[in-house]
């Protein structure tokens, strides 16, 4: 296929990337995007995710970790194209082995009343240069959001683009290294949360261009005029069960559980559980930033069933 052929001559480009190499990689991840969507409409969705599908991946909405349990999730569902989506942007680390995707997925098919409905929504590719030099995803998670809130998020990215910018080559440190810090990076920001409030905890660690996908804003501004609504709190506290970090130490992704213990709608004491999904991008300073954030509810006995199976077959 042509698009394979460009993943070949792209995965020429070895080592750190530069300016240009980088706008080219976030091209070529649009290009994957656009083209495992085609691949499902052609070939049927069941089909275009065992093409594009990494052997450990992840995914969210699903609740499934690895191939396997991802092609049996698809057995009995409408093969029928009924889901499409559009990325909109996508960033790469500059050692070009990790990069993410998002844009507006659109499902059609029948409402409760049985008349013709849309739902559309925003999601979440995370994508990993496999040793063939091709791209798979090792993630995928979104949520259902309002027209008016897509709108909103996809003009913020017009009016505040991210900004273009790499690190300088900086002395290599081990995965494990790596995976390591930035475990104990969100859990420092977990108990932050809880000890201090919630909102100051996040303010500190947002880019200016990061989407809190959960609660429908794009950009550092946005997310402390909801968080100012929002009121702060101390109820929710979180902990990664799977952490992974580009090569050059530049650009990382963390999904985990979250749970929250406060009052809830009736005044009462109330706990509920979730997982979550983060990505974190160093800056020309050297800290970490958060880029992208999104959670989902889930109970414990399936956030339970998914740690495990991370466990067993990372």
């Amino acid at each position: 296929m042509m698009y394979h052929r460009l993943l070949l001559l792209f995965a020429l480009c070895a080592g750190i990337l530069g300016a240009a190499d980088r706008a080219t990689t976030r091209q070529e991840i649009i290009q994957v995007e656009r083209a495992f969507n085609q691949y499902c409409i052609d070939h049927g969705r069941a089909a275009g995710w065992m093409e594009f599908i990494a052997d450990h991946a992840y995914l969210m909405n699903r609740k499934t970790v690895g191939r396997e349990e991802a092609r049996a999730s698809f057995v009995g569902e409408a093969d029928d194209g009924s889901l499409t989506w559009t990325p909109s942007y996508a960033d790469v680390s500059v050692s070009g082995d990790l990069g993410y995707s998002w844009g507006i997925w659109v499902s059609k098919g029948n409402g409760p009343d049985g008349n013709p409905a849309e739902r559309r929504g925003i999601y979440l590719t995370i994508w990993r240069r496999q040793s063939d030099g091709h791209w798979k995803f090792v993630f995928d998670g979104g949520r259902p959001l309002a027209d008016d809130v897509i709108a909103s998020i996809h003009q913020s990215l017009k009016d505040h683009p991210a900004a273009d910018y790499a690190l300088p080559v900086a002395t290599p440190t081990d995965a494990a290294t790596l995976r390591k810090q930035l475990t104990e990076f969100d859990l420092a920001f977990s108990n932050e949360a809880v000890t201090q409030g919630q909102r100051g905890a996040f303010l500190s660690r947002l880019a200016d261009e990061v989407l809190l996908l959960d609660r429908g804003v794009r950009t550092r501004a946005a997310a402390a005029g909801y968080m100012e609504k929002e009121g702060d709190s101390k109820a929710t506290s979180w902990a990664p069960f799977l952490v992974d970090v580009s090569a050059a130490g530049d650009l990382a992704y963390v999904c985990g559980e979250w749970v929250f213990k406060g009052p809830g709608a009736d005044g009462k004491p109330a706990e509920a559980t979730g997982v979550y999904s983060a990505i974190w991008k160093r800056q020309a300073d050297g800290t970490w930033k958060l880029v992208f954030d999104n959670g989902r509810a889930f109970p414990r006995d399936v956030i339970d069933r998914i740690k495990q199976r991370l466990t067993l077959t990372l």
